[in-house]
């Protein structure tokens, strides 16, 4: 429960800190800690929503994040072609515009973070050292000590060869 009341602290600590400095109001705060309530529904709708994500088809996230990407709108801007493209062929596209490992470099924290909910990784690591600690740790600042875990590294080019072989045409 120490655990969990630090790490909770720390994260809403975080949000005001970015509240202030960039002058949202109001922010979220957090209340008190309650020990004597049952927070089983709540655990029980997290698990839910995570095999949920677990189970989730990578192409379609990755589909999802390029159609609404900062990249696609440029490219849409530039080649007209791009804007009659439906989500569904989104990363045809970005191979078509040479832009697909452009996107991939750039998004490789998401790819990163897939990785490591289908190995179960980022659970094991926030169990040990805490959520801010995982988040860190399987960005691409961590990665390196990433590539340690096997699983992990696996599942990322699998992932990767997954995203490159529905978007290739040939």
């Amino acid at each position: 429960v120490d655990v969990v009341k630090t790490e909770l602290e720390s994260i809403y600590s975080k949000v005001r800190e970015f509240s202030i400095s960039n002058s949202i109001y109001p922010y979220p705060t957090m209340g008190d800690f309650k020990l004597d309530v049952d927070y089983s529904p709540f655990i029980y709708d997290i698990i839910q929503k995570r095999e949920e994500s677990k189970n989730a088809d990578e192409i379609e996230v990755i589909e999802d994040i390029a159609y609404n990407s900062n990249l696609v709108a440029e490219l849409k801007s530039k080649n007209p072609w791009i804007s009659a493209v439906n989500r569904d062929k989104i990363l045809k596209a970005l191979v078509l515009a040479d832009k697909m490992e452009d996107f991939l470099n750039y998004n490789r924290d998401v790819i990163n973070f897939i990785a490591s909910e289908k190995t179960l990784y980022f659970d094991k690591v926030a169990i040990e050292s805490g959520i801010e600690k995982a988040v860190k740790a399987i960005s691409k600042d961590g990665e390196d000590t990433l590539l340690d875990n096997s699983d992990f590294k696996e599942e990322v080019s699998k992932i990767l060869s997954k995203i490159r072989d529905y978007s290739n045409y040939l």
